[in-house]
């Protein structure tokens, strides 16, 4: 199948474009809102990095600590214009898949931080 073929393959998946555009909504206006210079500058990250050494999920402590923290700046520009080329990507519906992709390994890394806190704080409940 050429990409000529490709592209001009008719599917009925049209519904899910709503859904796409609104978390590319999302995506870009928190990426938008991290272009300052208090974010870009590591600041306010490596503050929201502070927290790490008590996570109790081992390999994403080591993967904050030894990889993120020590490069602060750069990580907090990879996520700013990071999120904002994820918005655009799932907005515009160009290189979804790819932009789906780098999303979803950003939402894992959240997901792991905010369970490994609550984890910590509510040890015994059947969630976590």
């Amino acid at each position: 199948m050429s990409v000529r073929d490709q592209l001009t393959e008719r599917t009925y998946l049209a519904y899910l474009a709503i859904p796409r555009i609104v978390v590319g909504y999302f995506f870009f206006v928190y990426g938008w809102q991290k272009l300052n210079l208090r974010f870009l500058s590591g600041e306010q990250l490596a503050m929201q990095l502070a927290r790490a050494a008590n996570d109790p999920l081992a390999f994403h402590r080591d993967f904050i600590l030894q990889t993120v923290t020590p490069h602060s700046q750069f990580f907090a520009y990879l996520i700013a214009y990071g999120e904002i080329a994820i918005g655009l990507s799932l907005i515009f519906g160009l290189l979804v898949r790819l932009s789906s992709a780098f999303g979803m390994f950003h939402n894992l890394n959240i997901m792991f931080a905010l369970d490994g806190i609550l984890a910590k704080r509510f040890g015994r409940s059947w969630m976590f």
